[in-house]
């Protein structure tokens, strides 16, 4: 097997694996539809925005971190820090907009450390916060 057989091998095992973190993304966004963005969640809502979040996180590091890398080491290309391989991969039409792809990096561990503690059965979560994460889902 060539370097190229392996490295086509491990992106089609990163493919599958993106797909089954997409499908419990969806699973995640369903659950979480029916809260209300507001001031304070009950422990159970905050569960399934947490659980949103992590898969939300993890299915775009699986992207960017192993699809996207994957892609970039079948082209023969140096491995490069993530902001410079981004706007390369933007600038040969992999991906649609490194921009984007920087701003969810940036976003995805905010609202993990912008929330306050649990208290009392509830949590405060900011308004932009939990309309920004339904949005980008």
């Amino acid at each position: 097997m060539t370097r190229t057989d392996n490295t086509l091998e491990l992106l089609q095992q990163n493919w599958q694996l993106l797909s089954k973190s997409v499908e419990t993304l969806g699973l995640s966004v369903e659950k979480c539809l029916h809260i209300k963005a507001r001031a304070e969640f009950s422990f159970e809502e905050m569960e399934s925005i947490d659980s949103l979040t992590s898969k939300f996180s993890r299915t775009s590091d699986i992207f960017t971190q192993k699809v996207l890398r994957g892609v970039w080491a079948l082209l023969h290309e140096p491995y490069e820090p993530f902001i410079d391989f981004m706007n390369k991969a933007e600038k040969l039409n992999i991906i649609y907009s490194a921009d984007e792809l920087l701003n969810i990096r940036d976003w995805q561990v905010k609202p993990l450390r912008s929330l306050p503690e649990y208290s009392g059965g509830s949590v405060r979560l900011n308004d932009f916060d939990f309309k920004i994460l339904v949005s980008l889902t």
